[in-house]
C-alpha cells in the first residue's frame, strides 16, 4: 500500500486518538454543529463556476481573518504580552503558569503572522498541569498595575486577579484590564496521571475578560467535566474577540469521541474542522493498542471554509479487513486496483455547498499509472582541465499508485490536488499560509 494513501486512513485514526488520549482534552458539541453530511444532489453549476465559487469563498475568508487580526482585543493582548515581558512580570512572586499567558502569546503569534489559523485554534488547548490552576490563583490573587517600567502589586484575599495596563504598546494610561475570575473545580482521583495517579482538584470552569475603556473586548471561557475515574469526558475552550469566536471542543466516552475546532464571525462559520469516531476508547484498550484500528471502528471528518464543506467517512475495521485480504500480486497495477476498490467500498467523500446542501463533487479512489520526470546534474572529473564537467540529464519514474479524484455532475474527473491547485494563483498561497500548509 503506498504511503500517501495510508494518510487517508491515518487522518481519521489520528483525530480519534487525539480525542481519546489527551489527559485534559475533551466536550459537548455546539448546538449548531451538524458534523459530517453527505448530500446526494449535485449543484447545477459547471466545474468552472464551482471553482470560481471556491475562489470567492477563499477571498472572503482571508479578508475576515485579517479583520480579526486587526481587532482591538488582539491588539491590546499583544500590548499586554509586551508589558509583561518588558516589566519581567511575576505573579505571586514567581513566573506564572496561569492560562492567560498562553492565551495572549497565542493571539500575539496569530496576529503577527507567525501562527496560522489551524495552529492558533490548536493552541487553545491548555498546556498547564490541571492541578496547578487553583494554587496559582491563590498565590496570585490581587491587582497588578503597570507603572511604565514594571508592575505594582496589591494582594487581595479573593481568587480574582486583575492586570491594569495601557491598551496600546505606546500608551501611557492604564485604560485596559485583564481579569481572571470564576474558577470552579471538583475533587477527583485519576490513576493515569504521570503513571502514579493524582487525587485532588481538577478545574471545571475559568473565565478571563479583557476590557478597554470599560468596554468588554475579549472573553475567554473554560469548562470541563470528568468521569468517576477522574478521566476527562468533556472540555470546551472559547475565546470571543469582537464579533469572532474561536473554539476548541472535545467529548469522549468509552464508545464515542469527537473533536472540533472552529472560527466563527457572528453566526457564520469561517473555519470548522471536526472528527467523530466510534470504537473502544477505554484507557486500558488505548494503552494496549498496536495501532489505530483496534481502537477506532468507524470515523467521520468534516472541514468547512465558509460555504464550502468537505465530509469524509471511513469504516476502519472493514477497510483494514479488506486491505489485509488482498493477496500480493505480480501485476502491481492490479493490486492497486484491488486496494482502490477496498477504499471505495468502505469510505465516502463529498464536497458541497453548506447552505444549499448541493454537491460540487464526490470523491473516488482510482488506480493510475503516473510518470514523474526529474532533472539532475551528471558530473565527471576531467584531469586535463582539473575541473568538473556537468551535464543536465533527466530521470523518468513510471509507477502505479492510487489517486483520489473528484467526480463532477457531468461525470468528468479531476485529481483533487489538481482541482484545488489549478487556477487560484496567489489565493492558494494565502490559504496555505493561513491554514498552516506551508
Amino acid at each position: 500500500m503506498n504511503k500517501p494513501f495510508l494518510k487517508f486512513t491515518a487522518f481519521f485514526l489520528a483525530g480519534a486518538m487525539l480525542v481519546a488520549c489527551g489527559s485534559d482534552d475533551d466536550v459537548t458539541k455546539s448546538n449548531d454543529e451538524t458534523g459530517a453530511e453527505f448530500p446526494t444532489e449535485f449543484s447545477d453549476l459547471t466545474v468552472e463556476e464551482n471553482k470560481s465559487k471556491l475562489q470567492d469563498n477563499g477571498i472572503e475568508f482571508t479578508n475576515s481573518v485579517e479583520t480579526l487580526k486587526n481587532s482591538s482585543g488582539i491588539e491590546t493582548s499583544i500590548a499586554f504580552a509586551g508589558f509583561a515581558a518588558d516589566g519581567d512580570l511575576e505573579v505571586g512572586g514567581r513566573k506564572s503558569a496561569l492560562p492567560i499567558f498562553d492565551l495572549v502569546n497565542n493571539l500575539r503569534n496569530f496576529a503577527q503572522n507567525d501562527r496560522p489559523v489551524d495552529k492558533t485554534l490548536g493552541g487553545l488547548r491548555t498546556s498547564a498541569e490541571v492541578e496547578s490552576i487553583q494554587a496559582e490563583l491563590d498565590n496570585a490573587a490581587g491587582t497588578y498595575t503597570y507603572n511604565g517600567q514594571g508592575w505594582d502589586y496589591v494582594a487581595a484575599a479573593s481568587g480574582k486577579i486583575v492586570f491594569k495596563f495601557p491598551s496600546k504598546d505606546n500608551g501611557t494610561t492604564n485604560n485596559a484590564e485583564y481579569t481572571i475570575y470564576g474558577y470552579t473545580g471538583v475533587n477527583v482521583t485519576n490513576s493515569a496521571i504521570d503513571g502514579e495517579g493524582y487525587t485532588g482538584e481538577y478545574p471545571t470552569g475559568l473565565k478571563i475578560d479583557l476590557a478597554i475603556d470599560g468596554q468588554k473586548k475579549l472573553e475567554y471561557s473554560f469548562a470541563a467535566a470528568y468521569n468517576s475515574k477522574g478521566e476527562p469526558t468533556s472540555l470546551t475552550i472559547a475565546v470571543k474577540v469582537d464579533a469572532f469566536v474561536l473554539a476548541y471542543e472535545v467529548s469522549n466516552d468509552v464508545s464515542k469521541a469527537s473533536v472540533r475546532y472552529s472560527l466563527k464571525e457572528n453566526d457564520k462559520n469561517l473555519y470548522v474542522l471536526g472528527a467523530d469516531a466510534e470504537g473502544n476508547f477505554d484507557t486500558d484498550n488505548i494503552e494496549d493498542s498496536n495501532g489505530g484500528d483496534d481502537v477506532v471502528n468507524k470515523g467521520t471528518i468534516y472541514f468547512q471554509l465558509l460555504n464550502i464543506k468537505f465530509s469524509g467517512e471511513i469504516d476502519v475495521k472493514a477497510l483494514m479487513t479488506a486491505l489485509e485480504a488482498i493477496p500480493q500480486m505480480e501485476d502491481d497495477l492490479e493490486e492497486e486496483k484491488a486496494e482502490a476498490a477496498a477504499y471505495n467500498a468502505n469510505t465516502q467523500m463529498v464536497i458541497f455547498y453548506a447552505d444549499s446542501k448541493k454537491k460540487i463533487a464526490e470523491g473516488e479512489v482510482v488506480a493510475v499509472t503516473k510518470t514523474d520526470t526529474y532533472t539532475y546534474q551528471d558530473c565527471e572529473w576531467v584531469d586535463e582541465i582539473q575541473d568538473w564537467i556537468c551535464e543536465e540529464k533527466e530521470y523518468t519514474d513510471v509507477y502505479n499508485t492510487k489517486d483520489l479524484q473528484l467526480v463532477f455532475a457531468d461525470e468528468s474527473r479531476m485529481s483533487i490536488e489538481t482541482y484545488i491547485e489549478s487556477g487560484f494563483g496567489e489565493l492558494t498561497n494565502k490559504l496555505e499560509e493561513l491554514l498552516g500548509e506551508e
